[in-house]
């Protein structure tokens, strides 16, 4: 049994209460700069994962907080670049600045309802619970705004390591502090989609794209919307503004990270099917891929767990996958990473 969990924290405790392009947009039109938010947020999110990782080995500690902005403002700075209209601002760092400090306060974030019931149980079982994330020093403000830091013992931070994940030197830094083994530890934050210690072209979506080329499908564009750490909670408080461009398919894998929670199966097939129905409505075709809950949640909570997926895929008439491979499948051929737990390249069964 895990005697500790490390958390990741935007994505997995709490996220943003809009979207990204929203509150962007919200400082930006006060400095006279109007963009839509979805192209804003689109554009946002391109250049947060191409830059470079928010680590900064062997800098004074005195000069963390700077480096920080700086990466930050960088990233927005590219953002409203790929848009054509950074030029427009009188003073862009005047108005990031406004932006930076907004996104320290509790204003802009959303606690995901299963959250604190689930850390309040895990505690009360007498597990130890820490944060792990590459995010920077203002979570421990926000943390605190959000009334979530009396829950954890210890916060792990890339810059304060100079190791940002999947690098494994993050992982043991938050073991050592915490005083435990890596074989008692548990961490909830990762991502199936995004392809979470991947590198790149071995995330579902890629190697998606090279089955379609392998058939020679041509003409299709694949996009990857899958967010770290994310439960169904959190991908059905997005899911509208992620489809506001015109889709011809969907395909929906969500549901992982509820299972490693122990979230009630009845909300997690309320989330899933909430979005099928939208997508119906919306006369979009869509593809459910099954998620298996492991094991060790008890019979009972598997049995409801696992239901929901051919349960809904029949119900809506969507295109199907039961699990891309299970988990015993995975360490018998050696598909796991070396924390034993995320999946290497995948998938073989698509």
């Amino acid at each position: 049994m895990a005697k500790i969990i490390l958390f990741d924290a935007v994505g997995t405790l709490f996220g943003v209460r809009d979207t990204v392009g929203e509150v962007y947009q919200k400082f930006a039109s006060e400095w006279g700069v109007d963009v839509s938010p979805v192209a804003v947020n689109q554009s946002f999110f391109d250049s947060f994962k191409a830059a470079p990782p928010m680590a900064f080995p062997g800098t004074e500690s005195a000069k963390i907080l700077d480096l920080e902005f700086e990466w930050w403002c960088r990233v927005a700075a590219e953002t409203y670049k790929k848009l054509g209209v950074l030029e427009q601002f009188s003073d862009f760092r005047g108005f990031f600045g406004e932006l930076y400090d907004y996104f320290a306060t509790d204003a802009p974030w959303l606690v995901y309802p299963d959250v604190k019931p689930a850390l309040t149980k895990w505690r009360e079982s007498g597990i130890k619970l820490a944060v792990l994330s590459n995010f920077d020093s203002r979570l421990y403000q926000v943390l605190t705004a959000l009334r979530l830091a009396d829950f954890f013992s210890d916060i792990t931070i890339s810059t304060e390591v100079g190791a940002a994940k999947p690098d494994r030197k993050i992982f043991t830094t938050a073991l050592q502090k915490c005083n435990f083994t890596i074989e008692r530890a548990v961490h909830i934050g990762d991502s199936l989609i995004a392809g979470y210690g991947l590198v790149v072209e071995d995330n579902f979506v890629n190697q998606l794209k090279l089955k379609t080329i392998e058939n020679k499908i041509n003409n299709l564009i694949l996009f990857n919307s899958g967010v770290s750490g994310e439960t169904s909670t959190g991908l059905s408080n997005r899911y509208k503004w992620v489809l506001e461009d015109n889709y011809d398919g969907v395909i929906i894998l969500i549901g992982a990270n509820d299972a490693l929670r122990g979230i009630d199966p009845s909300l997690t097939s309320q989330n899933i099917e909430k979005i099928l129905s939208y997508l119906k409505e919306k006369q979009i075709p869509t593809m459910l891929i099954g998620m298996k809950a492991p094991n060790n949640l008890g019979e009972i909570y598997v049995n409801e767990f696992n239901e929901i997926y051919p349960k809904l895929s029949k119900k809506y008439d969507t295109g199907g996958v039961d699990g891309l491979i299970g988990h015993k499948t995975r360490r018998a051929i050696g598909l796991y990473q070396r924390d034993n737990n995320l999946p290497q390249t995948c998938w073989p069964p698509l």
